[in-house]
C-alpha cells in the first residue's frame, strides 16, 4: 500500500485525536483504550500511520501495550520526559538564561510550601547541611564537595513540599546545573554571605516563617540568576 502523503504529519493529528478522545472518555491509569488494530478503522488510517500514532503516544507514557488486551492507559511521566529531553535543549545564551530563570521561579514559588510541610527530620538536615558548607570554607575542599553541598541544600528545600513533581524539576535543573563548567553561583568573596544565607533560611523554615524564609531566599538566589544570566551573555 502506498503511504499517504505528509505522513507525518497525519500521524501527528491521528495522535492528537487519540489524546483529545482519551481526554474526553475520562480514561485513567490501566483503562482500556482500543487496540492497534481498531486505531487503523476508527480514524481512517493506515496500519503504517496507525502504528506511529500509537507509538508517540507510547513515548509520552499516554499508552501502553498489553498482549491479548490492547492499548490500556498509561501513568505518564512528566519528570522523567523532561530529564529525557533537557540535556537536547540546548546550550545558547538563551536557553542558558531561561534555564536559569526557571530555576529561580521554581524555588522562590515553592518556600512557601516547604516552611508549611517541612518535617522536623528535614529541617535538622537542612541545619546540618548550612554547618557544613559553613565549615568547608575553613578547610581544604574540591568544588564537587562545594557543589554537593549546595546542591544538596536546595534540593532538600524543594523535597520538604511533598509534591514529587516539585522535587523532581528541582533535580533536574540543580543536575543540568551542578557541573563547575556551567555552574558559578558562589564566588570566593562571597561564601561567609552564602554561608549565613543557609543558616538563615534553615532558622526561618524551623520558625515556620514563609515570609523571612522567602526574603532571604530571594537575595540568595538572584545571586546566582545574575552569574548565570551573565555566564549566558556571548
Amino acid at each position: 500500500m502506498a503511504s499517504e502523503p505528509n505522513s507525518d504529519t497525519l500521524a501527528n493529528t491521528v495522535a492528537e485525536r487519540m489524546r483529545l478522545d482519551i481526554i474526553a472518555a475520562g480514561l485513567t491509569d490501566g483503562d482500556l483504550f482500543t487496540t492497534e488494530t481498531e486505531v487503523t478503522r476508527r480514524y481512517g488510517v493506515s496500519r503504517n500511520i496507525a502504528r506511529e500514532a500509537v507509538s508517540q503516544l507510547r513515548s509520552l507514557g499516554i499508552l501502553v501495550s498489553r498482549q491479548g488486551k490492547g492499548l490500556l492507559i498509561g501513568r505518564a511521566d512528566p519528570v522523567g520526559l523532561l530529564a529525557r529531553s533537557l540535556p537536547f535543549h540546548g546550550n545558547g545564551p538563551e536557553d542558558q538564561k531561561h534555564l536559569a530563570q526557571w530555576r529561580y521561579v521554581l524555588e522562590i514559588g515553592s518556600i512557601e510550601l516547604a516552611v508549611a510541610c517541612a518535617s522536623e527530620e528535614q529541617i535538622d538536615r537542612l541545619a546540618q547541611l548550612a554547618r557544613e558548607y559553613d565549615e568547608m570554607g575553613s578547610r581544604d575542599h574540591s568544588e564537587e564537595e562545594d557543589n554537593a553541598v549546595e546542591l544538596a541544600f536546595h534540593s532538600l528545600i524543594l523535597q520538604m513540599t511533598g509534591n514529587p513533581l516539585i522535587a523532581g524539576m528541582h533535580q533536574l535543573l540543580v543536575t543540568y546545573f551542578g557541573s563547575p563548567t556551567r555552574r558559578r553561583d558562589v564566588e570566593v568573596d562571597d561564601r561567609p554571605r552564602t554561608a549565613w544565607q543557609h543558616q538563615a533560611i534553615a532558622e526561618a523554615i524551623r520558625q515556620r516563617d514563609a515570609e523571612q524564609a522567602r526574603v532571604i531566599l530571594r537575595q540568595h538566589l538572584q545571586s546566582m540568576y545574575h552569574l548565570m544570566q551573565a555566564f549566558a551573555t556571548p
